[in-house]
């Protein structure tokens, strides 16, 4: 827990003095502001198709993962076939793979595999906290909000390094051709789209964990 209290504190102090920085220099030149309104209108394209891809692989890890946990509890032959395979995929390292898969010419990935891989990764993770029996309620929280985080960081490194469209690609495009300003544009928007998604999970998972019980009883 320390260790990964520290990893958050330091992964949180890079990027606002990253944030900083780029704010400073935009605000230095009053003209980087216009380039900020002509980009607006493609940016809120870019933010509505990762936006729709996030919503498109949580409504596949739900609709999936769900009546999974649910009967895993309810059967126990189910529980026994599937834990090996859930505990295999629990041990992948998603968002690290969803970058390996794109940095590899032949491998990579259209804008619908990406979903369904983000979806795989982010539902693993789901059928986590809701199909075992012996966790505790904190547990479950703890891994169904960081199947969302999956999902959505999935997605972004994904976009990062593929061919496709989304805020991923725009990070990467306007690091490689330098501009502070539309950095900074396109770098808040998917923190935008990364806090909501992690708000999302901490009022929503309560609910799937309490819905998912009261389907399956909380001891199977």
């Amino acid at each position: 827990m320390a260790s990964r209290l520290w990893y958050t504190t330091v992964s949180v102090a890079v990027v606002l003095c990253i944030g900083g920085w780029l704010a400073i220099e935009t605000l230095a030149g009053g003209s980087e502001i216009a380039w900020v309104l002509v980009e607006w209108n493609g940016a809120m394209r870019h933010l509505s198709i990762s936006l729709g891809r996030l919503v498109e692989a949580l409504l596949i890890a739900l609709v999936f993962g769900i009546p999974l946990s649910v009967a895993s509890r309810r059967l126990p032959g189910l529980e026994a076939t599937i834990t090996p395979i859930l505990l295999t995929l629990l041990a992948v390292p998603w968002v690290l793979l969803a970058a390996a898969v794109n940095m590899m010419i032949h491998l990579r990935l259209e804008s619908e595999q990406m979903v369904v891989m983000a979806a795989v990764g982010g539902g693993a993770w789901l059928t986590g906290s809701l199909a075992p029996r012996q966790l505790s309620h904190l547990e479950r929280l703890e891994r169904a909000r960081y199947a969302l985080r999956t999902v959505i960081l999935m997605l972004i490194v994904a976009e990062m390094i593929s061919l496709t469209q989304g805020l991923g690609s725009q990070l990467r495009f306007y690091t490689l051709y330098w501009s502070p300003v539309l950095l900074l544009l396109y770098g808040g928007l998917a923190a935008v789209l990364l806090g909501c998604t992690i708000a999302i999970g901490r009022l929503g998972s309560p609910g799937i964990i309490k819905g998912t019980e009261r389907l399956a009883g909380p001891h199977g």
